[in-house]
């Protein structure tokens, strides 16, 4: 019995399917095993160092006096960066050193001096006063007068209209209205009057120091106020503009540029300052490794060129988060883990900066065999 034999070709058309299969399933494989040769060794993490932030904050509303830096400007700490104009600063500031000066100079007038001063206040506070009780009694006597005056027209038997009893009592309210104000005069005069009569001798002294003592603290704090409205650089770093609110129809938001003239709002920043270097990175962990973890915990900190430095867990986030693109092996899949932000002193970073760390249970006391990669 023959057997035929069939064609190589035919046979591989017959199978094309599951050839193309298994080529699929080969190739996954293949991958697989290059990623998990490719991921990090066990405990070791990728990290990416970060910087600070600071936003530059109005300490009160007011205006943009002067603006003395750009954006993009390299600043160092303490450098002026823009002046606030509170309106009405100036003048407050003039006013209470003038009280200053006036109430230095009554402390060095010599006593006889001082008393006949307080003399002579005594004495036109005690002739206001006086005016103000003859002016007082004569309202007195309008409003009686007025009051006999309406009773005779509103009596039985007197044919008076409506129209003149109501102009008589619209005339005795008015009167009634004015000796209650000069009774109020009256009571002001004779206080200020017993207050001069009674400004003289030491207890005047110890008055006028603890005014001065007052009006002087509302001078320096005015002052401070002043200072505080020039804001200067809190770090050393890079300007930089925030931005505003989004608006409709715009995927980002606006930078806000300033100028000198404009109003700033207190507590509304006007600038960011981000430090230009840092010593801080971020790395996401599993939820169980970042269980074991907690400030003041130890790490390894190894940059581009191999060189390990030490570090310092500062702190450990709260929940589980979507890690940032740079993070991520994979753009394609997202990836979660725990924020992980370390410390050291050793030297800065430069911000983005690719960093592997490795956890240890404290704070080594020298650093390990430098790692080659």
């Amino acid at each position: 019995m023959n057997t035929r034999r069939r064609p190589l070709l035919r046979l591989i058309r017959a199978n094309l399917g599951r050839l193309a299969l298994f080529t699929v399933w080969c190739g996954a494989a293949v991958t697989c095993v290059v990623w998990l040769v490719d991921k990090a060794p066990p405990g070791v993490s990728s990290a990416v160092a970060t910087v600070r932030q600071f936003p530059v904050l109005p300490p009160v509303d007011g205006r943009l006096a002067t603006v003395s830096v750009t954006p993009g400007q390299v600043v160092e700490a303490g450098q002026e960066l823009a002046v606030i104009e509170v309106p009405g600063l100036a003048q407050q500031i003039a006013a209470a050193s003038g009280a200053v000066q006036t109430l230095e100079a009554e402390l060095l007038l010599e006593g006889v001096d001082l008393d006949r001063k307080f003399s002579r206040d005594a004495e036109a506070a005690q002739a206001r006063m006086l005016a103000a009780t003859v002016d007082l009694q004569a309202s007195r006597s309008e409003l009686a007068a007025a009051d006999t005056e309406l009773a005779r027209y509103s009596a039985e038997g007197v044919g008076a209209s409506e129209s003149v009893l109501a102009s008589l009592r619209l005339h005795k309210e008015g009167l009634a209205q004015e000796l209650k104000a000069r009774e109020g005069e009256l009571a002001q005069l004779r206080g200020a009057w017993q207050g001069a009569r009674g400004r003289k001798g030491p207890a005047m002294d110890a008055l006028l120091s603890a005014s001065l003592a007052t009006a002087r603290a509302e001078h320096d704090a005015l002052v401070a106020l002043r200072e505080a409205c020039v804001l200067r650089a809190p770090v050393a770093g890079i300007v930089g503009m925030p931005y505003m609110e989004m608006r409709a129809g715009s995927p980002v938001g606006h930078p806000a540029a300033i100028s000198p003239g404009q109003w700033a709002r207190a507590g509304v920043p006007i600038l960011t300052l981000t430090e230009s270097v840092g010593f801080e990175a971020v790395a996401y962990v599993a939820p169980r490794v970042a269980r074991t973890l907690e400030a003041g915990h130890g790490a390894h900190l190894v940059d581009g060129d191999g060189l390990t430095l030490l570090a310092t867990v500062i702190s450990v986030g709260g929940a589980v988060e979507p890690m940032p693109l740079r993070h991520i092996q994979d753009p394609s899949l997202p990836e979660w883990g725990i924020p992980v932000t370390v410390r050291t002193s050793d030297r800065p970073f430069t911000p983005g900066e690719e960093l592997s760390v490795r956890f240890v249970d404290r704070a080594p006391s020298t650093p390990p065999e430098t790692v080659a990669r």
